[in-house]
């Protein structure tokens, strides 16, 4: 499943970006959901309550603040989100780098550059997901992706990995 943010002041833009989203997963074979916030703070207010997203396409203008910090704050709890900013002016592009954003779009985007990006967003995703290995734990066999890992611990010879999740699995 395919989780995506929209977060834009432009409900125009919103209302857009959701019509092409779903043109765009029917014809592509991935199951997603999508979800649109006008403003930063609801957005934020979701991520902090623990629901996490793939994507982010985020503005960079809100009256709240600039979408930089407001990336910064996301990247504290989720490190994994792909983030596309979208900006009516170039200001923030060099910025984007410290936040590690996937892409850095000005608007008014096109249909045409929208389906690439998300070309481009499935196909890291899916290398992300397939970067992984197996262990056994407790009888039982996990699939465990490297992104999901926080550290690994020796204790007497047993290997404890630890993920982002707070879940420990130590290996038999």
């Amino acid at each position: 499943m395919i989780r995506i943010a929209f977060c834009d002041n432009d409900s125009a833009l919103l209302q857009e970006l959701s019509e092409w989203t779903q043109t765009y997963f029917k014809e592509h074979p991935f199951e997603m959901e999508y979800a649109a916030f006008s403003n930063s703070f609801d957005l934020l207010t979701q991520i902090e309550c623990g629901r996490l997203f793939d994507i982010l396409f985020l503005n960079t203008d809100f009256i709240e603040g600039n979408g930089i910090d407001i990336a910064k704050d996301i990247r504290k709890i989720d490190r994994n989100i792909k983030i596309v900013f979208l900006s009516s002016c170039s200001t923030y592009a060099m910025a984007s780098y410290t936040v590690r954003a996937f892409s850095y779009q000005l608007k008014p985007m096109q249909q045409d550059t929208f389906c690439q990006l998300m070309q481009g967003l499935l196909s890291e995703i899916t290398y992300e997901t397939a970067r992984g290995f197996l262990i056994r734990s407790q009888d039982t066999i996990h699939r465990i992706q490297l992104s999901n890992i926080e550290y690994c611990e020796v204790c007497n010879r047993i290997v404890s990995i630890h993920l982002v999740d707070g879940n420990v699995l130590p290996t038999s």
